[in-house]
This record gives structure tokens, C-alpha cells and sequence, in this order.
């Protein structure tokens, strides 16, 4: 019993030693090489190598190893077999087997007016074939230029560490916050909404006695994206009816000449003068004709 328990030491010693002396490799451990980066459009190669430079260095800070292009290139030379590989899958995983790598990352660079374009693939060793592939602008500033080589950096050999912060300051409290669809928390929110994917989000924000708001945000890459919100209240709407009754309306249209006072008036004279004249007339329609008087002592004959 007492030689079994000292047998358990022994492998649980052996066991302690052999994880702290030669612990676990990471997961994401890997080895990498860039072959070449061609330029297109009659780019100088000065702009090439300082962006080969660039990557290489992002590599390094996820890679275990990274193999720059000269030096790949100057191992390709010496192997006759692979000197005349031009970049295709398996020549380019044949490469990648002789130098001990898991990949090998290929590309070009092209000119877009006064912006670039970087175009990469990654080429797995083992499956002999390109396993990933992007296409990234490249414009701005030398802190844009080197986020942008960091983000295809981690799209190609890890793009699921592609992520960012948001922080978001609401001048209300109590007003609930909304990040794509999903409920945050109430403002003010103690720490930055964190692990977003890098790109747009939809952000909304509701309050019970304040108007909605809804925007777009965008999350960058390794960053904390801050958002300061103004919250305003509702105007009061105007009632549709007066609560007092109101006069007569009244409307801007001319007044017909038939309204007028002197239209009756003068329609009341002319009836009156109408009527005179008929009723003259009719009393001599009816009134019998008087018989001829003729003067027969002026005459003097005709008379009869």
C-alpha cells in the first residue's frame, strides 16, 4: 500500500514538472511565411517592402514565427524543385512544407487613384490549397495605414480576435440601451459594451419621457468606440380643435351683385313701373269705345 502511494507521488510529480516546464502550446500557435507581395499598376518597390515590413510585424504579434519575404524567397532559390514556383496552391504548400511552416501568405498590391489595395491569400501546408482570402483598401494617415495591415493581419490567420468596444454615455439615466437588437443595460452603463465584431452596429436607446433614438455606430479593431447621446423630449403637438367655439366663418369670395341693396331696389322700382303700364294698358283693352261726334253745322254736309 505504502509502495503504491509513493508510485501515485512519483506520477503526480512527474505530471507537475512536465506542465510547468513544458506547459500546453497555444491553440492559435502556428508558423508562418510570406512569400512575395508583387505590385501592380507600377508601384515602386520601396512601397511594397514597407508594406511587407508591416505585415510581417503584425504576423509576429500573432503568429509563433514569422519567415519575411527576402528570406523565404532566398530558401525557394536554393531547393531546385520549387525555383520556379509562380504562386499557385500546391507549389506555394510544397514551399511551406520545406520551410516547416503551416502557412504560407502571398499577395499583390495595387494603386486605386491615390489609395491602395492589398490583396492576400493564406495557404495551408497541409491541405495544399489557399484556405482564406481578402481584399483590404489602404488610405490615410501612418496609424490608419497600420491598423488596416494589423486588421488583414488577424483576417487571415485569426479573424475570430476581430473584435472592439463601445462605450456609450447617455446624458438621461434609466434610459435602456439596445446593440444590435439585444438589451445592454440602463444608462449609465458601468463599463464599455465589449467583444463586438469590428464593423457597423445598430444602437437604440428608449426612455419613457424622451424621443427614441437609432443610429449606426462603428466598433474598430482592439479600440473603444465612444458614443455621447443627447436624449430630447417630445414637442407638444397642437389640438386639432379649438375647446372654445369660435365665430362664424367667414370666406374671401366677392359678393354677388344679386345681394347688393340697390339690386332690389331697383328691381322693386321697375316692378312697380311695369305694373303701372299694364294696368294702363288693360283698362283701354276693356274699356268700351266712345261713339263719333260729327258737327254737321261745321261741315256743312256730310251729315247724314
Amino acid at each position: 500500500m505504502q509502495q503504491n502511494r509513493k508510485q501515485w507521488f512519483r506520477v503526480l510529480g512527474a505530471a507537475f514538472i512536465f506542465f510547468f516546464i513544458f506547459p500546453a502550446k497555444n491553440a492559435h500557435s502556428q508558423k508562418v511565411a510570406v512569400w512575395r507581395i508583387d505590385a501592380l499598376g507600377g508601384l515602386s518597390k520601396k512601397v511594397v517592402t514597407t508594406l511587407e515590413s508591416l505585415l510581417t510585424q503584425e504576423l509576429a504579434r500573432i503568429a509563433d514565427e514569422v519567415i519575411p519575404s527576402a528570406k523565404t524567397i532566398a530558401l525557394q532559390q536554393r531547393n531546385r524543385r520549387l525555383r520556379k514556383c509562380e504562386g499557385n496552391d500546391r507549389c506555394l504548400a510544397a514551399l511551406g512544407r520545406h520551410l516547416n511552416v503551416r502557412y504560407v501568405i502571398t499577395g499583390n498590391l495595387a494603386a486605386l487613384g491615390n489609395h491602395y489595395v492589398v490583396t492576400l491569400k493564406l495557404v495551408d501546408s497541409a491541405e495544399r490549397k489557399a484556405i482564406r482570402s481578402i481584399s483590404e483598401p489602404l488610405s490615410g494617415e501612418a496609424e490608419q495605414l497600420i491598423e488596416t495591415v494589423r486588421v488583414a493581419a488577424y483576417r487571415l490567420l485569426d479573424p475570430q480576435a476581430l473584435l472592439g468596444s463601445l462605450r456609450i454615455m447617455v446624458n438621461q439615466t434609466n434610459a435602456k440601451i439596445f446593440v444590435d437588437g439585444k438589451f445592454v443595460g440602463k444608462s449609465p452603463l458601468r463599463s464599455p459594451v465589449s467583444r463586438l465584431k469590428i464593423g457597423k452596429h445598430s444602437l437604440k436607446i428608449t426612455h419613457d419621457d424622451f424621443l427614441d433614438l437609432a443610429k449606426t455606430v462603428d466598433v474598430r479593431f482592439q479600440k473603444t468606440t465612444t458614443v455621447k447621446v443627447n436624449l430630447v423630449k417630445p414637442q407638444e403637438t397642437p389640438q386639432p380643435f379649438p375647446d372654445k367655439p369660435v365665430g362664424p366663418i367667414t370666406r374671401d369670395h366677392p359678393t354677388p351683385f344679386y345681394s347688393k341693396w340697390w339690386f332690389w331696389t331697383a328691381v322693386g322700382v321697375g316692378a312697380a313701373a311695369l305694373g303701372a303700364t299694364a294696368g294702363w294698358a288693360i283698362g283701354r283693352i276693356l274699356e268700351p269705345s266712345a261713339p263719333t261726334v260729327l258737327n254737321c253745322d261745321s261741315y256743312g254736309e256730310g251729315c247724314n
